[in-house]
């Protein structure tokens, strides 16, 4: 997606208003995100435009509200009955719809899988809302139910959505909005060969005017309730960092991240890989220092223009790639040893085929990754160890790495593993990368010549068999 700063003719001199509601009733851009704080009242801004959708097109305003589990609607119930029900609109409870006096209707319904948008086939709606829209894995679904978004009579059709940092979808959401451009700066994406308007609107718990007058001492409650960087994300609705995520008690950007830099070939080097086609394949390349520490310099992602989405290139092609980007160093004495991958590429086809065996025909070699009970909990508290300690860094250029992996949420049913709905690829391989590793422990020091004659130089054969001995791990 790419994200153009040029706008349109009819938003030159748009600006965000104050508060919740009318900045998204004065918002002339089809698909709008609302999202960052808590208590910003972002639910409210949504049932507030269709208030405004109503007012404008009367009986022809059709909408639909979806949250992705049932009982995730009862708090919208509550506040469209608060806001609708005085503008004399009744609620069928069995049918989770409101409906106006002028014949206009804005359903409430759940949406859990893909599969689910199968069932509106058919349906008509000229407003669209995703109330906590990183509580959806994949953008898949919200894609999908496009489709039900026309009106036949000239009515303006509006896509909009809300939602916190965090949660399973918050990579593919701040891809989507808040990366793309300035806050409040409208931008065209390209998603395929169509263009689409969006535009981002924070929310700020200072919009939310009255919640702020009637209960002054929120502030302090968020403040109390969990480690800053939570504090930060759902007081300042701040998007690089993750509420829940899973390393968010030991990952810094200050300290893990850092500028590249040319890696002396005598260092150790292997690469890891985690296989896919449909959903993306990710390898990544690693060294490590006479002290330890290990460096994640490279990467290769199988970005299908999507968040999760795979580009689908065969195994054979994935190798090629590899062969062309180690030649340089193959050229200048570097060895990639013991390199390992997801088990599953040894997986025969019925036929005597696997991906292992495709790679390994040109020339690219794997091992096997550790596997056993519990290895993706056990491998996840290498990876938190390696980070606590700051024994891995990455080199910034790896951006689908910073992307995905520091904002990768918790297992809301397991909090001592990743959430595996989420893009999870790159972190897999990372893991798989760092558990071949840990406990191999710092790399003979470097021989350093010394004259002939000297103890040092006594020493020169034992350090060279050291080093043999190294390398072949």
């Amino acid at each position: 997606m790419a994200a153009v700063k040029t706008k349109p003719e009819d938003v030159t001199h748009w600006l965000p208003q104050p508060g919740p509601q009318t900045s998204l009733i004065r918002c002339p851009i089809k698909d709008i995100f609302y999202g960052g704080a808590r208590g910003g009242g972002k639910t409210s801004g949504l049932l507030g435009h269709f208030l405004n959708h109503w007012a404008r097109h009367g009986n022809k305003a059709r909408g639909v509200l979806f949250r992705r589990t049932y009982p995730e609607l009862e708090e919208v119930i509550d506040q469209a009955k608060a806001m609708f029900l005085i503008h004399g609109a009744s609620y069928v409870g069995d049918k989770h719809q409101f409906t106006f006096p002028s014949g206009a209707t804005l359903r409430l319904r759940h949406l859990d899988r893909d599969s689910d948008v199968d069932g509106y086939q058919g349906h008509q709606y000229n407003w669209i809302a995703f109330d906590e829209l990183p509580n959806w894995p994949s953008p898949a679904p919200i894609d999908k139910i496009r489709a039900c978004l026309r009106d036949a009579y000239g009515t303006p059709c509006f896509l909009l959505s809300s939602g916190n940092p965090g949660g399973v979808g918050h990579n593919w959401v701040k891809d989507r909005y808040i990366d793309a451009a300035e806050p409040g700066i409208p931008f065209e994406a390209s998603v395929g060969d169509i263009k689409v308007w969006r535009v981002f609107i924070p929310s700020k718990l200072s919009d939310n005017k009255i919640l702020m007058n009637n209960d002054p001492g929120y502030i302090q409650n968020l403040k109390l309730s969990g480690p800053d960087w939570l504090v930060k994300a759902w007081l300042d609705g701040d998007w690089n960092v993750s509420a829940g995520g899973f390393l968010s008690d030991v990952w810094s950007s200050d300290r893990h991240i850092i500028d590249d830099f040319k890696i002396p070939s005598h260092w150790r080097h292997w690469r890891a890989m985690d296989w896919g086609y449909k959903a993306p394949y990710s390898v990544g390349w690693y060294t490590q220092d006479y002290d330890g520490v290990i460096y994640r310099y490279r990467e290769l992602y199988g970005y299908g223009g999507k968040p999760n989405v795979g580009s689908q290139e065969t195994a054979d092609q994935v190798a090629r790639q590899i062969k062309q980007i180690e030649a340089d160093e193959i050229n200048k004495g570097v060895a990639f040893i013991n390199c390992p991958a997801d088990s599953s590429i040894w997986g025969d086809d019925g036929r005597g085929n696997t991906i292992h065996s495709l790679f390994l025909k040109e020339g690219v070699t794997w091992v096997k990754c550790r596997k056993g009970p519990r290895s993706r909990i056990s491998g996840a508290q290498v990876v938190t160890s390696m980070l606590r300690n700051d024994r891995f860094k990455v080199f910034r250029s790896c951006r689908h790495f910073i992307r995905t992996v520091p904002s990768i949420p918790s297992d809301p049913k397991r909090l001592e593993d990743i959430d595996t709905d989420a893009e999870d690829h790159v972190f897999d391989e990372f893991r798989y990368s760092l558990v071949s590793r840990h406990a191999l422990g710092k790399p003979p020091k470097a021989i350093t010549n010394p004259k002939p004659g000297t103890f040092d130089y006594l020493l020169t054969e034992e350090q060279r068999e050291k080093k043999s001995r190294y390398k072949r791990h």
